[in-house]
């Protein structure tokens, strides 16, 4: 616990004033034995002073501290003090140091020395009866306005107002949200409604203005498109549609733009990238072999392809799911020596087949080809083989 204090101050000067510097100590010794606070026990012990500039000031626990016990004991002040460094005798005394107060040395009373009044501490008392209440005081006068406090939490959004169905929309004109519970509604572009979907009104006025907005979003659509429009000094203007666009790169990369007119999204661009099968090729069939589509193109292209001289069957690969090509074409390649003819059929289902006039399917031939379709699969959901080169950019 902090303890109150009060100071000491003194200063000594030879006989003649100024002329030699006064050097030494001045101690403080309490005169109680020990003091006792709240919860420790105080030992205190002699304080010296040094001289400075024969001068000194010092900090001392207060002799009237009533936290202490006992309680207006008094410091013996002795001193050693030297001129020319001869010693100079000046008698002890005591004095008390009262808290918060100033003690010149040079104008004290030295009182009776006194090891302080111990304090006993009793049992406590029961509690006294309580007083009467007294008189109310006259209302004080009204402080300054506090500082502003910190905005709050926003409050419960409130729910919309119901459109009536028979309504039309241009009648909406105060500023809040309103709500078409209807799953549809009839003959909606009599109403004013960009869609005849139930949704979410938003009317909004431009401050200062009589220029006005309104905002719809279907219900069923959420988060695909909303038609916005304005009202001007001219009226109101025509529903304008913001669609929303996805982009799926689970099999290569696809993006796709809400249709609001069909109410369905309709892919703009997809590519899957040239794609490595040569492993899949079947029934004896070897070289490099590749696949893309883009959009609905389908592209097959072959390097190096020999075929096994025979065959159980015409099918050299199959093509897998979102890659078949509706239109069939026919790739031919001729042998100049013999007059024979290998034929490739892309197209018409999933078989990427060959087609062996003579003795084409010779084991030292090798073939190569590069075709494309157009297709109505829908995109893929799986990648075959393995990627070849990276998706473009551009």
């Amino acid at each position: 616990m902090a303890l109150l204090t009060g100071t000491v101050t003194g200063r000594f000067e030879d006989i003649i004033p100024g002329a030699e510097t006064v050097t030494g100590t001045v101690s403080f010794t309490a005169e109680a034995d020990y003091l006792l606070s709240a919860d420790s026990t105080v030992l205190p012990a002699p304080v010296a002073v040094q001289l400075v500039g024969s001068a000194f000031t010092v900090a001392l626990t207060a002799t009237d501290d009533l936290t202490l016990n006992p309680v207006n004991w008094t410091y013996r002040v002795t001193f050693a003090l030297l001129v020319k460094g001869v010693p100079v005798r000046r008698d002890p005394f005591s004095i008390k140091v009262p808290a918060g107060t100033t003690v010149n040395l040079a104008s004290v009373t030295p009182v009776a020395s006194y090891s302080g009044a111990p304090t006993v501490v009793g049992p406590q008392g029961i509690q006294g009866v309580i007083g009467l209440t007294g008189a109310q005081g006259i209302q004080g006068v009204q402080g300054i306005q506090g500082i502003q406090g910190f905005k709050g939490d926003a409050g419960p959004f409130s729910a919309p107002t119901p459109l009536v169905l028979t309504t039309h929309l241009d009648t909406y004109t105060t500023p809040g949200t309103y709500s078409q519970q209807s799953a549809t509604v009839a003959n909606s572009a009599s109403y004013g409604y960009p869609t005849e979907l139930g949704g979410t009104l938003l009317v909004l006025q431009r401050s200062g203005t009589t220029v006005l907005s309104q905002t719809y979003e279907p219900f069923y659509w959420t988060g695909k498109v909303f038609y916005k429009r304005w009202r001007t000094d001219a009226g109101w203007q025509p529903w304008v549609a913001h669609t929303s666009s996805r982009v799926d790169q689970t099999a290569g990369r696809a993006i796709y733009q809400w249709d609001d007119l069909n109410g369905r999204e309709q892919m703009i661009y997809g590519d899957t990238g040239w794609r490595h099968v040569s492993a899949d090729l079947v029934n004896g069939a070897t070289g490099t072999l590749l696949i893309r589509r883009t959009g609905n193109q389908v592209s097959i292209k072959g390097d190096g392809i020999k075929l096994p001289s025979t065959s159980v069957s015409d099918t050299i690969y199959v093509l897998p799911a979102g890659y078949g090509v509706d239109d069939t074409h026919i790739l031919a390649r001729d042998n100049a020596v013999s007059g024979d003819y290998a034929s490739f059929v892309f197209g018409g289902g999933l078989a990427f087949r060959r087609e062996i006039h003579g003795t084409a399917n010779n084991t030292t031939f090798r073939y190569g080809f590069h075709a494309t379709g157009s297709t109505t699969a829908a995109w893929p959901t799986v990648l075959p083989g393995n990627a070849s080169g990276s998706i473009p950019n551009n």
